[in-house]
């Protein structure tokens, strides 16, 4: 295994000096500690059940994903002792997340009739990282990350069947979902750059090093640090986020899924800046359309929320909304918040 401790002191060094754009926004100060003694212990093998990461990067169909705190849930599940065997497998059902889980699953395979592209056909998530969020159906396995990631790649593909996923680049790529999906597919991708803060960035880069192997995985640390061509980087590349300022370039697909609402509106102003220099021909996001919860005492939230109408505001001039989804391919949460997909198009 790569030395991620050498790593971890070596970026963290480097992100004390970037611009403070850069840095870790109120939300994920609060996470940074604990994610990166996970690293300092040696624990990333078995990273997916780490609480840090189930609470902040690595998404849950049950808990804490489900929104019922752990008595609810064990509350619940005493009542199925009484019952007979539907109703134990109802409620067993659902506290486990499987419910939501065949919900988008379903979404996923009936998507998939008109996918003459083939773009997720067969896929089936690695069990790297020692999962505990992921269900297997149909000889296959999906986490509420890969699932969320299919169906944003769908959603485009419905809009445009011809859409290019050559060149595709994510700012918060979680551990590396999107990557994984990409180069496990027939997308006919040539290259995958995932930007992240540390620790973050490490997650992604043990992941996908894990499943890939080095000969397609770029060593973070062995990284250029000079000005980069897009044009002539291959494969997968995980970066600190700061690194988006030595790039230059096209691309074909920019993707933020939910790490936006997690930021500040200037954080993310200034991300959408750097994006528009490489002029990529398709947006596609998934944000709350109402912007994350405030912080407020003994909770974790944000100053500012990013509303979807910010994302109106700042792309206008230059990208078109051709399609907005909160039902299908996004989801709309029981308390009426709507976890949207968006997809630009470059005018």
């Amino acid at each position: 295994m790569r030395d991620y401790n050498s790593l971890l002191n070596d970026l963290l060094s480097l992100q004390a000096k970037v611009e403070d754009v850069f840095k870790p926004t109120l939300f994920w100060q609060a996470a940074a500690n604990d994610l990166a003694a996970i690293i300092q212990h040696h624990e990333l093998s078995e990273f997916r059940n780490k609480k840090a990461c189930l609470d902040y990067f690595v998404p849950t169909y049950g808990f804490p994903g489900i929104a019922l705190n752990e008595d609810q849930i064990d509350s619940l599940l005493k009542l199925a002792k009484d019952g007979n065997k539907r109703q134990k497998a109802t409620l067993h059902s659902f506290t486990s997340g499987y419910d939501h889980f065949l919900s988008d699953y379903r979404v996923a395979r009936a998507a998939r009739i008109e996918d003459t592209k083939n773009i997720v056909r067969s896929f089936s998530e690695s069990k790297i990282g020692n999962p505990i969020e992921h269900f297997e159906l149909d000889n296959c396995c999906y986490s509420r990350s890969a699932l969320n990631y299919i169906n944003g790649l769908l959603a485009l593909q419905a809009f445009d069947p011809d859409a290019s996923l050559n060149r595709v680049m994510e700012i918060g790529g979680g551990f590396g979902s999107l990557g994984e999906i990409l180069f496990k597919s027939s997308s006919d991708t040539k290259l995958y750059i995932n930007l992240d803060i540390p620790p973050t960035c490490i997650f992604a880069d043990f992941y996908l090093t894990e499943v890939f192997k080095q000969n397609l995985v770029t060593d973070l640390a062995k990284r250029q640090r000079a000005e980069q061509k897009i044009e002539d980087m291959n494969g997968i590349h995980v970066l600190p986020n700061w690194e988006i300022t030595r790039l230059s370039g096209q691309i074909d697909l920019f993707v933020n899924f939910i790490s936006f609402q997690e930021m500040e509106p200037h954080v993310v102003k200034r991300y959408m800046d750097e994006i528009f220099r490489f002029s990529p021909t398709y947006l596609l996001l998934r944000n709350l359309r109402e912007g994350k919860p405030v912080a407020k005492s003994g909770s974790v939230g944000v100053l500012n929320p990013v509303r979807g109408i910010d994302y109106e505001t700042w792309l206008r001039e230059r990208y078109q909304m051709v399609k907005t989804d909160s039902n299908v391919f996004g989801h709309t949460t029981s308390d009426g918040f709507h976890s949207e997909i968006t997809i630009w198009k470059h005018k």
